[in-house]
């Protein structure tokens, strides 16, 4: 099978998984959302902060350098897994030292026994990742998106059972380690081929794999703290019931770009990118193809999130979370000029910048961190969301300076106009759709504006983004 059929299959099945898992979200949602307390919500988004920072030290950044390298030979293999499987364990001990101090510092005593619950989803997680990442360095993400679709469902069910027994914040917990444990067993398998690890131990000769490593712990490090500083510092000031107004539309609509849409093309576009890495027009291309994709599919999204930010908090959350309404509308434009940044991460790791991409964190959780500090103290919750929005406007600038035009040589204006075309013609959509929708109240006003809105824009993107919706046609209708 040519390397455009894999990518075009891989795709498919990646969006499937993507569109699964934005629907398991959203009905976790929806549903525990009325049975929860907002209390619950705000120490879980404090927990998360802990566990996604940790998260990125358990596999040494293995992961990355199995993707960038060759596939090494068994011996090689066998050391990764069990250096991958300690590391987790290390992260487990680590983790549930610090839950007694974190939980402290927060001034939250249930929160110790929350991370401590949450500290055995390292080891669980190592133990399946190697054959995970193998099966998508070989473009095979068929049997790898199928695990994830069975773990999310029955995770999701236990997270219901959890939260009608009154669990509270532990259903929560529930639907973590659930979905991770089942994810790990049916990676063992589905995904090993009869191929586990021997009790060899080189470490010598995976040198190369700890070294790129390390570089991608330090990025993945620093770049995790930038994007928790804000939950951070507010979390020092402000209880969890006032955070969670503030959380709870920020992480969805990180999770669109991050878990949901950039997934279905960036996951496929790392070993995709991998392959022609020595090939620079082909990397341009193939880059620049992934950045007009995704900006147009996240731009009229999060467009549409704006739009209707207060229909959207009533109908997936409540009346008891209208609060929340003016910070699903600044994160949804906050999003949308994230998901500009997010091909970038394949591209670096692709051609191996993995220290460049470290540098490049560092600098700007440095500089993240004091705004973020003198927003919540000048002017709250409020002032903190809008400053987000406009360092995330600058950083799509900053990034092509010092990232993407070193590792593809790709000018300042095609890396415009790569998005201004999506861009404008979100814009245009969305003003069409507002002043038709402004004629309706309620969930009408949001049924009459999804349909505005997605008429509007299809035509529009017809005439002038054309090569987008050929692109379409082949992943939904594959040719024999």
């Amino acid at each position: 099978m040519s390397l455009r059929k894999k990518s075009l299959s891989a795709t498919r099945w990646t969006t499937l998984s993507a569109t699964f898992r934005a629907v398991i979200q959203l009905a976790q949602i929806a549903v525990l959302a009325r049975i929860l307390a907002p209390e619950d919500f705000g120490l879980m988004a404090m927990a998360g902060v802990v566990l996604t920072t940790f998260g990125l030290f358990s596999d040494l950044g293995l992961s990355s350098a199995l993707m960038h390298y060759p596939r090494p030979e068994r011996c090689k293999l066998s050391t990764l897994f069990w250096l991958d499987f300690f590391s987790g364990c290390v992260m487990s001990i680590i983790f549930l030292l610090l839950a007694c101090p974190l939980s402290i510092l927060y001034d939250q005593p249930n929160l110790f026994l929350i991370l401590c619950s949450l500290s055995v989803i390292f080891p669980i997680s190592a133990l399946g990742r190697q054959f995970r990442v193998l099966s998508e360095k070989d473009l095979c993400f068929k049997p790898v998106v199928q695990n994830e679709i069975v773990s999310l469902i029955f995770a999701f069910i236990f997270a219901c059972f959890s939260a009608k027994l009154n669990l509270g914040v532990y259903s929560l917990v529930v639907f973590q380690l659930a979905a991770a444990t089942i994810n790990t067993v049916l990676a063992w398998g589905r995904l090993s081929k009869g191929v586990m690890p021997t009790l060899t131990f080189d470490f010598g000769g995976v040198k190369p794999y700890v070294k790129f490593g390390i570089h991608r712990i330090g990025d993945g490090f620093w770049n995790s703290l930038r994007m928790q500083a804000d939950i951070f510092v507010a979390g020092v000031f402000l209880q969890p019931s006032a955070l969670a107004f503030y959380s709870l539309p920020r992480d969805q609509t990180l999770k669109i770009a991050s878990s949901v849409i950039n997934p279905v093309i960036t996951r496929v576009g790392l070993p995709v990118m991998t392959k022609v890495k020595n090939n620079p027009e082909s990397l341009k291309y193939i880059y620049l193809k992934i950045l007009r994709v995704t900006s147009s599919f996240n731009f009229p999204i999060y467009a549409f999130i704006a739009l209707f930010s207060d229909e959207m908090i009533y109908l997936l959350l409540g009346e008891q979370w209208t609060d929340s309404a003016f910070y699903l509308e600044i994160f949804a434009l906050w999003g949308l000029l994230r998901s500009v940044g997010n091909p970038a991460g394949s591209l670096i790791y692709a051609v191996g910048m993995a220290k460049r991409a470290h540098q490049w964190n560092l600098i700007i959780f440095i500089l993240t961190c004091p705004l973020c500090f003198l927003s919540v103290k000048l002017g709250g919750l409020n002032l903190l969301a809008w400053t987000m929005l406009y360092w995330q406007a600058a950083l799509v600038i900053l990034a092509w300076k010092f990232i993407i035009y070193p590792a593809c040589q790709v000018g300042f204006i095609k890396y415009i106009f790569s998005i201004f075309i999506p861009l404008i013609l979100t814009l245009i959509a969305s003003l069409i759709t507002d002043a038709v929708s402004g004629l309706f109240n309620g969930m009408v006003k949001v049924f009459f504006g999804f349909i505005v809105f997605s008429v509007t824009y299809s035509i529009i993107s017809w005439i002038f983004n054309k090569d987008i919706f050929f692109m379409m046609k082949d992943i939904i209708f594959p040719k024999k």
